[in-house]
Parts: C-alpha cells; sequence; structure tokens
C-alpha cells in the first residue's frame, strides 16, 4: 500500500530512525513527511514556507491533506537530495540551495545557504556522528564537508 502521493515526482526518500517517518523530497518544490505505521493518514497538516514562498502555503495545506503526508514543507526550488541524522534534516535543491531543519521544529529551517560548489547539488549525506554532512556536485570530483553549528 502506498503512504500517499505527491503532485510531481519524487526525488529523494530517506526513513528516519530518529522521528521513524518517511521523507520525501519532490520536484513539486516540498518535501514531506509520512508516517508508515498509518498510512493515508490526513491528520494533522503543517505547513511550513522557505525563502519567502509564504502565498503557497494555503495551497500547499490542502494538498498536505488530499495526499495523506503527516506534514509537508515548501522548499525555495524542486529538491534534488535529502538525507537526516539525529534531528537534523538537510536538504539539497535546484538552484544550488542548502536547508538545514531541525525535525523537532519544522516551522523554519534553522540555517539556509547556497552551495559553494560551482554546479548543482547531486547528494548530500550526514556524518554518521552528526557533526556535519557532505555534498558532491553533478561535476564528479568535487565534494565538500560543513560542519553544523550550534542550535
Amino acid at each position: 500500500n502506498p503512504l500517499g502521493k505527491c503532485d510531481r515526482g519524487i526525488s529523494s526518500i530517506h526513513y528516519s530512525e530518529t522521528i521513524q517517518s518517511v521523507l520525501t523530497g519532490s520536484w513539486d518544490c516540498t518535501v514531506r513527511i509520512w508516517d508508515p505505521r498509518a498510512p493515508g493518514q490526513s491528520g494533522r497538516s503543517v505547513v511550513t514556507a522557505a525563502a519567502g514562498v509564504g502565498a503557497a502555503q494555503l495551497m500547499a495545506q490542502a494538498a498536505c491533506s488530499a495526499t495523506g503526508a503527516q506534514s509537508q514543507h515548501i522548499q525555495p526550488a524542486p529538491v534534488y537530495t535529502l538525507d537526516t541524522v539525529r534531528h537534523n534534516l538537510v536538504v539539497g535543491t535546484a538552484q544550488r540551495h542548502v536547508l538545514i531543519w531541525d525535525l523537532r521544529q519544522m516551522n523554519q529551517p534553522i540555517e539556509q545557504r547556497e552551495s559553494n560548489l560551482r554546479f548543482q547539488t547531486r547528494c548530500i549525506r550526514c556524518f554518521p556522528n552528526g557533526q556535519g554532512y557532505v555534498l558532491s556536485s553533478i561535476e564528479g570530483g568535487s565534494v565538500r564537508g560543513h560542519l553544523f553549528g550550534p542550535h
């Protein structure tokens, strides 16, 4: 049984042991959180906007309820990659945006930056020790590591 659906294709999927939920990134500029223990759940809908998306919130609220996602979070551009470690969610989007979210409080990203890689972000992976993350680009040879700031 599917957990739900996105408006456009899913580009990235990850299971978070910390919150026991599935996270999906999509070409529709959203990160959605799904509870696999309650398929089709359209209970609480938490919708937030990043980077001044603003007006899209009302439409996203309706979409979240219709898709069965536990929560939906608007990103500034289509999502290419995401990963989690502990309570940190790191999202890489088009236009070289990198957003860091706290999974306990998803009302807004705790940090937003532009990737220091020259080309589009291809993959983000968090360090298993929870200290930071590394990202790579479509260029292939470039990899950059970053430490999480205090929050």
